[in-house]
């Protein structure tokens, strides 16, 4: 009896001939289930769950090779750098449909031997210096270019255009005429035509629009590489965060199962002298987590520097305890924090209208408030419609249309306009 049974029939797989646990992967001889190792408890998520992959130049299982992740769209080979794609079109039920595949791509291939064509039907056929594939027929391929990259191997191909012209030359030099004289010996036309045609092509590749259209495509390319580099490294990020959540979550539940305690750190006197958000980030440095606040609207403008600081805080229930007592990692702990006092006006801005300034100055001081200004207007030239120091509106933080219902902080300022004579009298 082994520790290595099949999921799926239940069979021992110690006993089936050929076994190896270290290999990371392995076909059950009894239902022909192919079987992956799960891993450590790291538990690494992944794109494709299940799939075992495997170098289609060696055959090496290439799971279990440092790095790998079947997040990236290709990856090299270790041990003999052929360059595989990791996409859901190279996954395969068996491997009996995978060597199928590959039967049937081979069957496909024409004269080339490489599924590409024959060279006979291009003027200036250009193989891959890394894969030999011919580059003629992949898409997008230009021979004006001088540069391709071979979509099967990746390689970056450059080549000369001067070795056309080289060419072209073998071929005019190859040409004759015959005769000296008569009509058997009139110079073909043609070859003018020819010479004026490899003008412009060399003209073409020193012209402007030839370097315009080259720096836009080593800008687009440019581009899109660096759009799937930064995909990359955003799945990657993704990937590790959800890693960690995943490693804290099964951290918290081993604690809370367990019961381990941690010391606390502070004491709850030390917390009432520090504001609340340095003391949960000190309570989190300890690796505690189930932390709530609420505030408490206790003070008077004449008391403000003690905003944000700690007035209470209870651990599952306690609220005095020194800096070395122990508590479990989720323990409930609540903290409570001194806030300004709020207050409802007195009146609405427009109650105020036509009242004293004196008098509207005297409901807000009583209601609580402290931050109180007084804006005079000089426009009265009798004062018999409207009398001298009457009120024209009230403004709360700039706010004229409040109700009597709303709340404003304490310190909200508050500008009360009022009516006055032109000639200040």
């Amino acid at each position: 009896m082994s520790d290595y049974y099949c999921p799926h029939c239940g069979a021992d797989l110690g006993n089936q001939p050929g076994f190896d646990p270290d290999a990371g992967y392995w076909t059950c001889t009894e239902c022909g289930q192919f079987l992956t190792d799960p891993g450590d408890e790291s538990d690494e998520p992944s794109r494709f769950d299940g799939v075992g992959w495997f170098c289609d130049g060696c055959g090496a299982y290439l799971n279990k090779q440092i790095g790998f992740s079947d997040w990236y769209s290709t990856w090299t080979c270790t041990e003999c750098g052929h360059v595989n794609n990791l996409s859901e079109d190279e996954i395969y039920e068996s491997e009996e449909a995978y060597q199928a595949s590959r039967k049937e791509e081979e069957s496909e291939e024409d004269d080339d031997g490489y599924g590409y064509g024959e060279e006979g039907q291009y003027d200036h056929p250009r193989r891959c210096e890394c894969c030999d594939r011919l580059l003629n027929k992949q898409d997008g391929f230009e021979e004006w270019l001088g540069y391709f990259t071979c979509e099967k191997c990746g390689y970056y191909n450059e080549w000369s255009t001067d070795d056309e012209d080289d060419d072209e030359d073998e071929e005019e030099s190859s040409e004759s005429y015959s005769g000296y004289g008569g009509s058997d010996s009139t110079y073909d036309s043609d070859d003018d035509d020819e010479d004026d045609e490899e003008e412009e092509v060399e003209s073409y590749f020193d012209s402007e629009e030839y370097k315009r259209r080259v720096q836009a495509e080593a800008r687009r390319k440019e581009e899109q590489e660096r759009k799937q580099e930064e995909l990359r490294r955003a799945k990657e990020a993704e990937r590790r965060q959800k890693q960690e959540q995943r490693k804290e979550q099964r951290k918290r539940l081993w604690r809370t199962i367990t019961g381990k305690k941690q010391v606390i750190g502070l004491s709850s006197e030390q917390c009432q002298h520090m504001r609340y958000e340095d003391v949960i980030s000190l309570l989190r440095n300890q690796e505690f987590y189930n932390i709530s606040v609420s505030s408490s609207e206790d003070l008077l403008p004449e008391t403000m520097s003690l905003e944000g600081t700690v007035g209470q805080i209870s651990i599952n229930g306690t609220t005095a305890f020194d800096a070395s007592a122990q508590f479990p990692f989720n323990a409930k702990i609540h903290i409570v924090y001194h806030m300004l006092k709020t207050a409802v006006p007195p009146l609405t801005s427009r109650g105020a209208k036509r009242m004293d300034i004196e008098d509207v100055v005297w409901e807000f001081s009583n209601a609580g408030f402290r931050n109180i200004h007084r804006e005079a207007i000089p426009d009265l030239t009798k004062g018999w419609l409207v009398k001298e120091d009457s009120v024209e509106k009230v403004a709360i933080d700039g706010k004229t249309d409040f109700k009597k219902s709303d709340r404003f902080r304490l310190d909200a300022q508050i500008v009360i306009s009022y009516h006055v004579f032109k000639n200040g009298r």
